[in-house]
Parts: C-alpha cells; structure tokens; sequence
C-alpha cells in the first residue's frame, strides 16, 4: 500500500509541478520537485522490479519468436532481450 500511495503522491505532485510551471512560479516548481524527488527513493525498489519483470516479458517474447526453444536463440540475442 505504501507503494501505491507514493506513486499517487508523486502524481499529485507532477500535476501540481506542472500548473507551477504554467503560473511561472519557480519557488513552487522547486517546491513541488523536491517532493517529487524524496518520493521517488522511496520508489526505486517498484521500478527495478518493473525493470526486471520488462526483461523478463522480452526474452519470453524472444522465445515464443523463435520457435517456443532456446536452442535458436543466441548468446547476443538474449543479452540484447534483457537490456531492452
């Protein structure tokens, strides 16, 4: 649940960022950016696993692409799959 109430918070405060940089008001941006900013740590762990899980998605792809094997699959092919 922490999670989630963070990535709402840091979209609040994106939109709040946002009308900032309509109203030019600088004090507000930098305002709303360091928020925006010690939310994100704390939300690093969601992405790197989001991050994992995309590569994952990739070399499944990759495999059921060639022929549902690993056999037709070479070593640059998968490298390549987990870095995209």
């Amino acid at each position: 649940m922490e999670q989630v109430d963070g990535v709402e918070k840091v979209g609040k405060y994106i939109n709040n960022w946002n009308k900032c940089l309509e109203q030019k008001d600088l004090t507000g941006m930098n305002r709303e950016y360091n928020k925006i900013k010690k939310k994100l740590e704390n939300l690093l762990p969601i992405e790197n696993t989001i991050q994992e899980a995309r590569s994952i998605e990739n070399i499944q792809t990759l495999i059921k692409n060639k022929g549902n094997t690993l056999e037709n699959i070479s070593e640059d092919e998968l490298k390549l799959a987990k870095i995209i």
